[in-house]
């Protein structure tokens, strides 16, 4: 996502914004649905994601 919000400062346009908007709510929609696996494989998981963020510290963190 950080190389994708580079290639958008660079490009600039439009497209370039939309395209990565698009790949942020890919990207988080395949992290949730990793997450509901991770947790129904590891119950210790949910502990662990309460602490952590999904993408960066802090932020995104399952309650």
């Amino acid at each position: 996502m950080a190389g994708g919000l580079g290639l958008v400062l660079v490009g600039a346009s439009f497209l370039h914004i939309l395209t990565w908007f698009a790949l942020v709510g890919l990207l988080s929609g395949k992290a949730r649905w990793e997450e509901r696996m991770l947790a129904d494989e590891h119950p210790a998981y949910s502990e662990y994601a309460a602490r952590v963020g999904r993408f960066l510290p802090g932020p995104g963190r399952i309650r």
